[in-house]
């Protein structure tokens, strides 16, 4: 939560990224990713949310993400393209 309060611009705080984040993850009852933590040594310089969801295909319910909060620091050197490839090589859970 330290990392996402003291982003550029961020008016949530602590507290209500904690309250954000636990709606996404730990009162969905929808099992699925977080999402990904981009590092710079043990250093967090990047995060991207996934907010797992099931939605219906042909009568079956079907995992799903949607994406949400994509956070990287403009200083580290890091490129947003490392924080969502990984988002776009990703396949998912797969029906058998």
């Amino acid at each position: 939560m330290r990392y996402l309060s003291t982003f550029e611009g961020d008016t949530r705080g602590e507290a209500g990224w904690a309250a954000r984040l636990g709606r996404f993850w730990d009162e969905n009852p929808t099992p699925g990713p977080r999402g990904w933590v981009l590092l710079d040594q043990a250093r967090v310089v990047g995060l991207l949310a996934l907010i797992p969801f099931l939605f219906q295909v042909d009568g079956a319910e079907v995992p799903g993400v949607a994406s949400s909060t994509w956070r990287v620091d403009r200083a580290s050197g890091a490129s947003r393209r490392s924080c969502s490839s990984g988002f776009a090589a990703w396949r998912g859970p797969r029906r058998c």
